[in-house]
């Protein structure tokens, strides 16, 4: 808004489009500034990228916060978490991809040939034993994640079941078939290391 110097009679501030000040040369004429608040096409694909992975991962929160520390550190897992699923885990569409997703992320070698079947009101999982290879350890130990995909709900299941053992069961209860996506990974028995998660299927 303009004001008048009463005394001088000068006009100064906001005229319509134009900013009326003084400066050292005398009167300044000056074309309002303009927002630059418009957001490009990339950037609102980013901050919709951002905000799909975001949603995804919030009932992770306390998985990642024990499973994604490897190499990345405890105090910014949660930037690295949703880093990675930005940018491997969407779509052309813009959609989440679960089998993308890696829910740990560690130097243990990862679980090999994992693979399920659901058999009545349990799940059974095995894999293939790959503890004589480098970054595995034979008592490494398994780690369930149960991943609700209609609702946000995580079921994590910290076992005591080993790498070099091969199968795991699951009792699932009242859970419904069809609605949870599965992942799993392994700790190690001592220590904070862990390997990179695995998608294994929808139970």
């Amino acid at each position: 808004m303009a004001k008048l110097d009463e005394i001088t009679g000068k006009l100064s501030g906001l005229v319509g489009p134009v900013v009326l000040i003084d400066g050292k040369q005398g009167r300044i004429v000056r074309s309002k500034a303009v927002s630059s608040n418009h957001k490009t096409e990339a950037q609102l694909r980013q901050r919709e990228k951002m905000r799909r992975a975001s949603l995804f991962l919030k009932p992770l929160a306390e998985v990642l916060k024990q499973l994604y520390v490897e190499p990345v550190g405890r105090s910014n897992y949660q930037q690295a978490a949703l880093s990675q699923a930005m940018r491997q885990a969407i779509d052309e569409e813009g959609k989440v991809v679960a089998e993308r997703v890696l829910i740990s992320r560690g130097t243990l070698a990862q679980p090999q040939d994992m693979r399920m079947e659901r058999e009545g009101d349990e799940l059974a999982v095995a894999w293939t034993d790959n503890s004589h290879t480098g970054g595995a350890n034979a008592d490494d130990r398994l780690v369930v994640v149960l991943y609700n995909c209609h609702r946000p709900d995580v079921c994590p299941y910290f076992t005591d079941t080993t790498r070099s053992q091969g199968s795991y069961r699951l009792a699932l209860g009242e859970l419904k078939k069809g609605d949870y996506l599965v992942y799993a990974t392994f700790v190690a028995a001592k220590g904070k290391q862990v390997s990179n998660s695995c998608y294994v299927g929808c139970c």
